[in-house]
């Protein structure tokens, strides 16, 4: 009886040890909470001028008004809590070696060109501060102007759109960001 009882936990044990190793753990998987788009400052200068050593920095506000037209097409705004939408500065530093790509058009004001200059950044949509409900969130972007010595500001502003809708499993925060230039919302 005592032999039967040993080979009976024996088994029992080893069939616990198959039944671990073939039944991974599953955790439950993690709803990103940020919305990260790459947005790129360019620098137009003379051509003949090294980056400056300074930050560019952005300020995003909610647009106010209840309905948005674009392409004569009418959008209710949903205001965002603050914070929805943040965006690091664009971070340029002097290279000796470099004064920058050539650039035969005109800069975002107008503006002659001479060469052109790109610091990267993300633009961001923080997911829990979209609190009104599915629909779309407008913003405008624009660049603050620091006072730093001979640098030409960029003039050009920007409307972020956030359409949120139900979460996906190939949309899993339920967030769409589109960024474009004011000048080219309409045809």
């Amino acid at each position: 009886m005592r032999k039967n009882l040993n080979r009976l936990a024996t088994l029992a044990l080893s069939g616990m040890m198959v039944m671990s190793m073939a039944v991974p753990a599953f955790a439950a998987p993690q709803t990103p909470t940020e919305v990260k788009i790459p947005f790129t400052k360019i620098l137009h200068t003379d051509g003949n001028t090294y980056a400056p050593n300074t930050s560019f920095e952005f300020e995003v506000t909610n647009k106010t008004e209840a309905k948005i037209t674009i392409n004569n097409e009418e959008f209710d705004n949903l205001q965002a809590d603050a914070g929805a939408i943040t965006i690091d500065a664009a971070v340029f530093s002097p290279d000796k070696q470099k004064l920058g790509t050539p650039d035969t058009g005109v800069g975002y004001d107008g503006e002659p060109a001479g060469a052109q200059m790109k610091a990267p950044t993300e633009i961001v949509a923080h997911v829990d501060k979209f609190t009104k409900g599915n629909g779309y969130y407008f913003f405008n972007l624009k660049e603050k102007a620091t006072g730093y010595e001979g640098v030409r500001y960029s003039k050009a502003e920007y409307t972020i759109v956030v359409i949120k809708e139900n979460a996906t499993d190939a949309n899993p925060t339920g967030l769409t960001v589109i960024v474009q230039r004011n000048d080219k919302l309409t045809d």
